[in-house]
């Protein structure tokens, strides 16, 4: 019963993903009281009232150019490519050709993804042995900015175990669909997800896309969120999705533009809600897309 105060989403669960429990009105107050308790958590503690923080309360994201120093940038993404070879000559990136998502491969340095044929290679910052690396990374573990803007969106600082180096290497898609290049929203309640891009990112690279002030949990979008849990439920456990899609027509009902795509310089952080809706974009197969990433997804009930 404890998960039902936690951020767990999975519908395939049987607490969660009771028909019976949600007849009563389980997911409505869940959606109501994770949403009223992140907005006072983030008024309590988001305090300086920053360029970036109204940014993602008011679009959703952010997007900060020339964000390191340029000497400490060059000095993070160097040291973010010599890890990165040094992971691969232990551990070759594998090849997986299969539409849909795959359990995450562990290593004690972090842990490979495939999502259709695209993978995401992911290195935790803060498991880093070498001092001088560790001197490196602080430059955006620790900078006040990013923590700013995830206090805005929920109320909490980024822990330093989620940041990793991350390298996103784009297959093709004509049998192997990568299920995040659909449009979506991650969970029921305010996250965060932040990208330091350590390359300029092209349209060939699958950008972040946006939908701007998607983040926004107004009537319209609230009543979308029960139907599509509803709808999920009626299907047999084991085959319900969380992360739930919205197609082209539904963002249209819902009175939202098209999705941003985040064509950037190298050194751009784009840090985003993603209760709002987003995707990864097209790219070309072989592309590659680098950067520090991290997340932010605390439980909505946890105290203030």
């Amino acid at each position: 019963m404890l998960k039902l105060l936690t951020a767990e989403k999975n519908l395939n669960d049987p607490i969660l993903g009771s028909r019976s429990l949600n007849a009563l009105g389980f997911w409505p107050a869940r959606i109501r009281t994770a949403h009223a308790l992140t907005a006072l958590r983030t008024r309590l503690w988001w305090r300086d009232r920053s360029a970036i923080g109204r940014a993602v309360r008011r679009d959703g994201f952010a997007m900060v150019p020339d964000f390191l120093p340029l000497p400490d940038f060059k000095r993070l993404r160097n040291m973010a490519l010599r890890v990165l070879d040094d992971v691969a000559a232990h551990d070759p990136v594998p090849d997986r050709r299969a539409s849909g998502f795959a359990p995450k491969t562990l290593y004690p340095w972090g842990f490979d993804r495939c999502e259709g044929g695209t993978l995401g290679r992911f290195v935790i910052l803060n498991r880093l042995t070498d001092d001088r690396d560790r001197d490196i990374a602080a430059s955006i573990l620790d900078d006040p900015r990013l923590h700013e803007a995830s206090l805005a969106i929920v109320g909490r600082r980024v822990r330093h175990r989620h940041f990793w180096i991350n390298r996103t290497c784009h297959g093709g898609t004509a049998d192997a669909h990568d299920p995040q290049k659909d449009l979506h929203r991650d969970t029921f309640t305010p996250t965060v997800k932040f990208w330091l891009f350590l390359e300029d990112v092209r349209d060939e690279n699958g950008p972040f896309m946006y939908v701007p002030g998607s983040h926004r949990l107004n009537e319209t979008r609230y009543r979308w969120e029960i139907r599509r849990i509803e709808e999920a439920l009626r299907h047999p456990r084991g085959s319900r999705a969380s992360a739930f899609r919205v197609s082209p027509q539904e963002r249209d009902a819902l009175g939202l533009s098209a999705p941003k795509a985040f064509t950037v310089p190298a050194n751009t952080l784009v840090i985003a809600n993603t209760f709002g809706f987003h995707r990864r974009g097209d790219a070309t197969p072989g592309a590659f897309r680098l950067a520090i990433f991290g997340t932010n997804r605390p439980s909505p009930f946890l105290p203030l």
